[in-house]
């Protein structure tokens, strides 16, 4: 989730500076308005992302390494397991 987070975060940086320069040359308070609404929306939106994220699992791509590695470390390990288990029964 946080590269949602960021993207939005970065939506309101960008609709900040658009505003900036808006109001500058046109002087309209209603395009202004309606930007500084998109401003606030996205970093809403931006933060909620990257609160909730961190409440959540992580997702596959947030991982480390790739599934590959993941399910193969997995399998050794279930290995060591199983054999660690066969010993103590003999």
């Amino acid at each position: 989730m946080k590269v949602e987070g960021y993207l939005f975060l970065g939506c309101a940086l960008f609709f900040g500076a658009s505003d900036i320069v808006y109001w500058y040359f046109s002087k309209d308070p209603t395009g202004t308005t309606a930007l500084a609404l998109a401003v606030l929306l996205a970093a809403l939106i931006g933060y909620y992302t990257l609160f909730t994220g961190r409440r959540l699992p992580e997702r596959p791509h947030d991982w480390s390494q790739p599934e590959l590695l993941r399910t193969r470390a997995l399998r050794h390990s279930r290995r060591d397991r199983i054999g660690r288990l066969e010993a103590d029964c003999l």
